[in-house]
């Protein structure tokens, strides 16, 4: 699949659905729907009433007939956090909206989706021009293409490798750091490292900076981190103590 884009923060907004009906689902629905939101004083707090009440929508600068589909991250009484992905024939975007519920109705509080920026694509594409790359240009190359993947298909890469990522995470665990790093190289994964503050092991895939995309192995009696507008702005539960994780 290819990803539009660049690392960026870009605001989403969709149909605001019928009177009475300000759920969730129906302002996901109008936010990222082709429509628009008709009173985005009403559907906005925080950043999004601040910055973004002025401006288009994300459906309404989104190409028409791409399919849209949300699943919930995280809702307590107060804050949710939602995925959204937007999917046509060539293209998939993922999309985070932190939500907050004030006078009684749930409204946008921020938006993100997580691209790579000029230079990123600027080495990718020179790497995949070249007809001969070394071996670490190889890797490199095998590397970034799995950094760009989107979470339906990194969940996919999960499942087909969950034996090899529980392998690396036992080796962290039991101090056996060299055989950890073996593995990681082996999958074109970034790095891999135990947090033992935290409790956790971290399997970065790839990024820059702070930036970037990888698995989290929480044993039972961690906590997996929260997500946040200006640092983790998805972790989410794919089997067992496995979680995919996308920082800025």
């Amino acid at each position: 699949m290819r990803v539009r884009g660049a690392w960026v923060v870009v605001p989403l907004l969709l149909s605001w659905g019928v009177a009475g009906a300000e759920t969730i689902d129906a302002l996901l629905q109008a936010f990222y729907g082709p429509d628009g939101l008709p009173d985005k004083s009403a559907a906005y707090t925080g950043e999004m009433a601040d910055r973004y009440r002025d401006r288009a929508t994300v459906g309404e600068q989104t190409p028409p007939g791409m399919r849209m589909q949300s699943r919930p991250l995280y809702q307590g009484d107060k804050e949710a956090v939602y995925a959204t992905t937007l999917t046509d024939a060539a293209t998939t975007e993922d999309w985070y909206t932190f939500l907050r519920f004030e006078q009684g109705r749930w409204k946008l509080a921020a938006v993100r989706r997580p691209l790579f920026d000029g230079a990123f694509w600027n080495i990718f594409r020179e790497l995949e021009q070249r007809h001969r790359r070394s071996d670490d240009e190889a890797w490199a190359l095998q590397n970034m293409r799995l950094t760009t993947q989107s979470d339906a298909e990194l969940r996919r890469y999960f499942l087909d490798n969950r034996e090899l990522l529980t392998t690396i995470a036992s080796r962290l665990l039991a101090g056996q750091r060299d055989e950890a790093v073996r593995l990681t190289r082996q999958l074109f994964l970034a790095a891999a490292k135990l947090n033992a503050r935290a409790g956790w092991v971290e399997i970065v895939i790839g990024g820059i900076g702070s930036r970037g995309v990888g698995f989290l192995f929480i044993p039972q009696g961690s906590h997996p981190p929260a997500m946040t507008p200006d640092r983790t702005i998805l972790v989410e539960h794919l089997e067992g103590s496995w979680y995919l994780f996308r920082t800025l």
